[in-house]
């Protein structure tokens, strides 16, 4: 279907897809901005303009959480290189194949495999962002990302991270449970914009939270880091 369609109408889809590119790499900027503003607005939650914090803190930590996101980035590509190869190690050719039983056995232990990397990714990723903060006379993000990966496999910091997936998972059955029972143009036009705002506040209660458990945890006696 999809050769099909770029055989009938290429030019067509050349267009959306450099649109949709377009559109990706301003979001790609944008979010790294808005993250730097919500952990300097999160960490110093007494300020007096809490909206010049959010533009201070994203301009100051901009090309830091840049840094970050394209190691991140590169991390996410290479995982995706060598996953794609372990399920292709055997070819696809259906000619060749007597079974897909193990293809499909193959996809989900990957499916179960990449969303444990992607869920101690987030945690690397929250952590990183306040541990750069806190390390902020520092240049480089060698010290920054070697302490947050250390972090990263803490029981702590991995029960924070489920119960801000519970809380954000009730938004989100919430957000469903509203869209069948109201119509669809209150869903499209309200519900909509209200869960966009929920998930703009659990960026900022999860930012917060994983900064007031790394602040406890340097407190303690001995740990300096």
């Amino acid at each position: 279907a999809i050769v099909d369609m770029i055989n009938h109408h290429g030019s067509s889809v050349s267009i959306s897809a450099a649109v949709v590119m377009s559109f990706l790499v301003i979001y790609f900027i944008w979010s790294i901005f808005y993250t730097g503003g919500i952990v300097e607005v999160s960490c110093n939650r007494y300020a007096r303009s809490s909206t010049l914090e959010f533009w201070r803190g994203g301009a100051h930590y901009f090309f830091k959480y840049l840094r970050l996101s394209l190691y991140i980035l590169l991390f996410l590509v290479l995982l995706g290189i060598l996953f794609g190869l372990y399920f292709t190690k055997d070819g696809l050719n259906p000619l060749h194949l007597e079974s897909e039983t193990f293809l499909i056995i193959r996809f989900k232990m990957l499916l179960i495999l990449l969303t444990a990397v992607l869920f101690f990714k987030s945690i690397f990723r929250d952590i990183a962002k306040v541990v750069i903060k806190h390390l902020d006379h520092h240049p480089f993000l060698f010290n920054a990302n070697s302490i947050s990966l250390t972090k990263t496999f803490t029981l702590r910091f991995i029960a924070l991270s489920l119960l801000n997936l519970f809380f954000l998972g009730l938004g989100f059955l919430l957000y469903l449970l509203l869209k069948q029972v109201l119509p669809s143009l209150v869903v499209a036009i309200i519900i909509s914009q209200l869960f966009f705002i929920y998930q703009i506040a659990y960026r900022f209660v999860r930012l917060a939270s994983f900064n007031y458990l790394y602040t406890d945890i340097r407190a303690l006696p001995g740990l300096h880091t």
